[in-house]
């Protein structure tokens, strides 16, 4: 039985097994559920950082022209899954709350595809002021994807998925040398003689902790840097996506969920990458570094880097998300589609 409720609050207790649907829009109802939405995100396969409700506050703080509209569903009165939408206020579309998010999806346990499912078909069947619904940067294993044939038929569903873009990406064996072993002799001969060149510059490659670099810092850090390299073509010179920074990157380095790889000259930071952190995987979101910097190939340096950590912390794949930048493809193994759906 699926019961649909417009209110956080219901005046009789739900059976256990029973299954209802409310939408949050307001901000305050978002974090007044934070702490069961990061359980549920830990029994999930989501993202640690884009299905965050961190990262989910911030975009909807700095950007004015959404509202928030959270589909919650509750089995009896646990948390069982989380569609985070935002409606934007031009469109009426509801979608995913910002374009910065590599990968969105449903938050939910992998195999609660009756939660997921329910979602998906309570967004469609209940139009609150939208018309639409467009969600983007969905992987073929998401809940969202793996949902869509329980409500529509399979060639229906086949067809509304539409490739949105590629994700190259490092499927890892279990050492780092053994990875290398697979890099052509011409790759690893110029990772080489990156390497020698930053020893001979005494530069320094490590990924900072929040116990020695203050988290409070980090946008700071990484907004001077990325927008050295990039003052003109980046989405981070607007100011809506420089309050997005401000906010989400503290409380995810602290938690752990953004690693954050740094060169350092002496006590100069020259160059910086965020990671952020998948199920298994480190996934290489954005970086900057000095235009000064650049002869030293930092890039390749803090890749190499993340790659490393990935491999110590046992994780199979070190993810370079969107894009299929000629530096990326140089690295990577294989390659993830990822898709837009639109309803």
């Amino acid at each position: 039985m699926i019961r649909t409720t417009n209110s956080p609050m219901h005046s009789a207790e739900p059976a256990p097994t029973e299954i209802a649907y409310d939408v949050l829009t307001e901000l305050g109802l978002v974090e007044a559920i934070s702490a069961e939405w990061e359980a549920l995100l830990e029994r999930s396969l989501c993202n640690r950082s884009f299905s965050s409700p961190d990262w989910y506050l911030a975009a909807c703080r700095s950007n004015p022209d959404i509202s928030p509209s959270v589909v919650v569903a509750r089995r009896g009165l646990s948390l069982a899954g989380i569609f985070p939408l935002a409606l934007t206020r031009e469109g009426a579309t509801l979608t995913f709350a910002t374009h910065l998010a590599d990968y969105n999806d449903i938050i939910a346990a992998p195999e609660d595809l009756v939660v997921t499912a329910g979602l998906l078909n309570h967004v469609l069947s209940h139009t609150r002021g939208h018309d639409k619904l467009v969600l983007t940067d969905l992987r073929r294993d998401s809940n969202c994807a793996r949902a869509l044939p329980l409500i529509k038929t399979a060639d229906e569903s086949e067809q509304l998925l539409q490739v949105y873009a590629l994700c190259p990406r490092i499927c890892l064996p279990s050492t780092y040398d053994e990875y290398l072993q697979t890099r052509s002799k011409a790759f690893r001969t110029k990772l080489k003689r990156v390497q020698r060149k930053a020893v001979r510059n005494d530069l320094m490659v490590k990924e900072l902790e929040p116990t020695t670099f203050p988290a409070s810092q980090l946008p700071d850090a990484f907004l001077s840097l990325h927008l050295n390299r990039l003052p003109a073509e980046s989405c981070f010179t607007r100011e809506p996506a420089q309050s997005f920074i401000n906010e989400v990157l503290p409380s995810l380095f602290a938690k752990r969920r953004l690693r954050v790889f740094s060169v350092f000259e002496a006590e100069r930071m020259v160059a910086i990458n965020l990671c952020m952190v998948g199920v298994e995987s480190l996934c290489y979101w954005n970086g900057g570094f000095l235009a000064e910097a650049g002869g030293w190939s930092p890039g390749w340096l803090l890749i190499d880097a993340g790659v490393k950590q990935s491999c110590a912390l046992g994780f199979k794949e070190y993810d370079l998300l969107r894009g299929t930048e000629k530096y990326k493809l140089g690295w990577a193994n294989g390659g993830r589609r990822i898709y837009r759906l639109e309803l």
